[in-house]
């Protein structure tokens, strides 16, 4: 533990922001959505904040310098600020804290800063079949009887979206025009037209909501 604590010091003491790239050029930590081979529904990448409540899916890819790959463990400078459970960051509460790649032995192999945040707003995107962003939804959309529509939900804060992806509650003020289908992927859900008509979707997450007006059309 003496390496890691050496490590966790100067980590504390020499990083200014957040990246994806380690402070010892060992690693790179980047943010993927598990069970999809689609890049995430989120409306930032890791080197944004990560919004407190969210959690992030994080691919790590080793270059280290010489023979061979050791096992590799992640750690939390500071669980207030985030916490960290095989390879899934979750923010705990506001703040800057490190995210240490250790071996199995404790020794420190690189290390990355990160700020957690609450989030403000909550923004809702349209998403196509590969998985780009087409766009926030606004004050509506439309869409036809029997036909899906993809969507991402993502935290912003004031001033900028935030990563990771919010648990979220779906509600439809009439369930027989439009149903609201789980994919499996966090962030990701697929609205579905059931029958004509108007109604409202309302997604909530982090003490937030976002409503929306749908149109279903034959």
């Amino acid at each position: 533990m003496r390496n890691l604590s050496f490590f966790l010091l100067t980590a504390l003491g020499l990083l200014s922001g957040c990246g994806v790239g380690g402070a010892l050029s060992q690693a790179s930590v980047s943010e993927g959505c598990a069970g999809s081979t689609l890049p995430c529904a989120t409306a930032a990448d890791f080197n944004a904040p990560v919004a407190v409540g969210a959690s992030v899916t994080l691919s790590i890819d080793l270059a280290l310098q010489g023979g061979g790959q050791p096992p590799l463990g992640l750690v939390s400078s500071d669980e207030g600020v985030f916490t960290v459970k095989e390879r899934t960051l979750t923010g705990v509460g506001p703040g800057f804290a490190t995210l240490l790649l250790v071996s199995d032995q404790s020794v420190v192999l690189d290390f990355v800063a990160v700020y957690a945040q609450q989030a403000s707003d909550l923004a809702v995107s349209r998403l196509a079949e590969e998985g780009a962003d087409l766009g926030e939804v606004s004050g509506g959309m439309g869409v036809l009887v029997g036909g899906t529509v993809s969507l991402a939900v993502s935290a912003l804060s004031s001033t900028q979206p935030l990563a990771g992806a919010p648990p979220l509650t779906w509600s439809v003020a009439d369930p027989s025009i439009v149903s609201i289908l789980d994919q499996g992927i966090a962030g990701r859900e697929t609205l579905a037209g059931r029958a004509p008509g108007m109604t409202t979707v309302t997604v909530s997450a982090l003490g937030l909501q976002r409503s929306f007006a749908v149109e279903v059309t034959p």
